[in-house]
């Protein structure tokens, strides 16, 4: 379920190709719900959300949480954010 779950999270996060209004708390929602089932992409796009303020408050801290994870996952976005963040 948990890439149905990240699909979702994109489609209201961004409102993608009109699927959906642009929701930014569901998109969220279903990212969280995915990234702790240890969904590479959903740890990344949600660790995004956090590191720019889409949605959520600015939370370095938490979005370098979720990199991590994501990175563990062998997710490639998620690495590369983790290293920019720490450069």
């Amino acid at each position: 379920h948990s890439k149905a779950q990240a699909y979702l999270g994109y489609v209201y996060a961004t409102g993608h190709n009109g699927m959906a209004k642009k929701n930014e708390t569901e998109g969220i929602r279903y990212y969280r719900e995915a990234a702790e089932q240890g969904h590479g992409q959903a740890q990344c796009n949600l660790g995004i959300m956090y590191q720019h303020g889409q949605g959520v408050p600015v939370d370095y801290q938490e979005a370098l949480k979720l990199y991590r994870r994501g990175a563990k996952q062998g997710h490639a976005q998620a690495r590369f954010n983790l290293g920019s963040m720490h450069a």
